[in-house]
């Protein structure tokens, strides 16, 4: 109840004051999202079953500027599904409405830099490491509780300090029509730094330092670990060689330490993930371009001497989007013991886009998906996956696409019982801004 009265006295002050500000501008923007889903029982590849079902998604915001320095981000979210076909069909809801974004902005004009405190979207570089603060609600949201300054040390360079909260349910804003909805499976915190500059000659260089700490001791599911704090540290770095061609790549390692209650001491944890990839523009044909690459997070345990084995398995904590994938975060469910869990993996990729024309592009992915590491051996062979999506922009704020997956699995009679799955989507989107 406090909260919810701290937020209507907040929206009250804010609305006293613009009708007070003469100069002042506000601009609204509505984006609605229906998607229709699919897949066969090889998604799930031990204990599958039939999924469709559409989801539809409306976020109604406003941004008011009430000076040049200051910008308020407001938006309201709701999402709700219209299941077909399912195991254990759930009632029908419409769902909570959420606070999507609150957040202040201050952009001072005589200081390079900026100031943004709220509820808010973070993404750097590709998003490898920090994108996603809920994955457990899929693409319902993925704010971040954070506090983020801006600076601009030097003309195409810049840092970037953040700390942030997510709890497993939002308990920070207020909802309408609460559901419980799930964003995380333990407390997290997290704060940071990132640093992205011009290299020169189209180079470009990135690097960051993460730090995240996930409070485990009211999780039933974990036995004697009461929390784990992981230090990330990574880089980026992309270079164009003339027009046609450019190589890009990423890593990090993630070093950890899980506090163990009383008398068991510590475990280390000793961890990392990289991807890289090799860009192709043919100058005769402007519309095609061509990926080769390769991703990895490590996996297994290594030897933490006097006969204690650490844990080299790797946690995407902020980056558990589908960013190689749609479908294989849901099979990583049975692989890996949590959706998106990307950890223990290894996969070459091909990568093809082509632009039939200006609404019109066509996109296609093939990756052979392995195991990183196994205990006494060789990664074993998961599958091979291919990808193929039309995406249309039709102007006006309409876009679509139609997106299918086909993975080969290779059965082990254990986790994966099954030869192959078939997951699909289709999506259409309006935005509007006024």
């Amino acid at each position: 109840m406090p909260r919810i009265i701290t937020a209507l006295a907040l929206l009250l002050a804010l609305t006293g004051t613009l009708r007070g500000q003469q100069d002042a501008t506000i601009a609204f923007d509505l984006d609605h999202r229906s998607r229709l889903v699919y897949w066969d029982e090889g998604l799930f590849p031990s204990d599958g079953w039939v999924g469709l079902f559409s989801r539809h998604r409306s976020i109604i915001g406003a941004t008011w500027l009430p000076m040049p320095e200051l910008q308020i981000r407001v938006a309201l979210a709701n999402e709700f599904f219209r299941w077909y076909r399912h195991r254990e069909a759930p009632d029908f809801t419409l769902d909570e409405i959420f606070v999507e974004n609150l957040f202040l902005r201050w952009q001072p004009e005589s200081l390079p830099l900026s100031l943004t405190v709220g509820r808010q979207n973070l993404m750097f570089d590709e998003g490898f490491a920090v994108m996603d603060g809920g994955p457990l609600d899929g693409s319902r949201s993925i704010y971040f509780n954070a506090v983020r300054c801006d600076v601009q040390v030097a003309p195409g360079h810049a840092v970037t300090g953040f700390a942030l909260h997510q709890p497993p349910r939002d308990d920070v804003l207020p909802r309408v029509a609460d559901a419980e909805r799930a964003l995380l499976e333990v407390p997290t915190d997290g704060a940071g730094v990132h640093y992205a500059g011009d290299a020169g000659r189209s180079r470009r260089f990135s690097a960051y330092y993460l730090y995240t700490h996930e409070d485990l001791q009211d999780n039933a599911s974990v036995d004697l670990i009461s929390g784990i704090a992981r230090h990330t540290l990574g880089a980026r770095y992309s270079h164009g060689r003339g027009k046609e061609w450019g190589v890009t790549g990423e890593g990090n390692v993630q070093l950890g330490k899980y506090d163990v209650l009383s008398g068991f001491g510590t475990l280390q944890q000793r961890a990392w993930s990289w991807y890289a990839y090799v860009t192709w523009r043919p100058s005769a044909l402007d519309a095609l371009t061509a990926d080769a690459g390769m991703y990895q997070y490590s996996g297994g345990r290594f030897d933490g001497g006097d006969g204690a084995e650490g844990d080299q398995r790797y946690s995407p904590v902020f980056a558990r989007w589908p960013k190689w994938s749609e479908s294989f975060i849901y099979t990583l469910l049975q692989l890996r013991g949590g959706i998106a869990n990307w950890s223990n993996l290894l996969a070459p990729f091909l990568r093809v886009q082509f632009r039939v024309s200006n609404p019109v592009v066509l996109r296609g992915m093939l990756q052979h998906v392995r195991e990183s590491h196994a205990a006494g051996g060789e990664g074993k062979d998961i599958g091979t996956l291919a990808i193929l999506e039309a995406k249309l922009d039709a102007g006006r704020g309409i876009t679509g696409h139609a997106l299918l997956e086909h993975m080969w699995l290779r059965p082990d009679g254990v986790t994966v019982t099954v030869e192959s799955y078939v997951w699909a989507r289709m999506e259409v989107r309006y935005r509007l801004r006024i």
